[in-house]
């Protein structure tokens, strides 16, 4: 066991990679800006009003009452018609 020989290298590499990590970062935060005003831009050209702050939370409001009141059922058969899986499903749940 060679105790004398220790690697420095490691340390270095940290430095490096977190100065590539923030690099990234900040070009992410660069295309997430460019994204947005290109949204705006769009927006604007189809004559998209922005929407008020109000509007837009009661819309939200109402989408998160709906989905509260909904169940997803997927993946059954396609060969299943409403019959069949009302059938299957009546003893878990009210179907409508």
């Amino acid at each position: 066991m060679d105790t004398g020989d220790v690697d420095m290298t490691g340390s270095d590499n940290h430095g490096t990679e977190l100065d590539v990590m923030r690099q990234r970062l900040k070009e992410m935060e660069d295309e997430s800006l460019a994204l947005r005003e290109m949204q705006a831009k769009v927006e604007k050209e189809m004559g998209a009003a922005p929407q008020d702050p109000a509007t837009v939370a009661a819309s939200q409001a109402n989408k998160e009452e709906v989905d509260s009141r909904s169940v997803f059922v997927g993946n059954n058969d396609l060969m299943f018609d409403d019959d069949r899986r009302v059938m299957l499903q009546s003893s878990r749940s009210l179907i409508s």
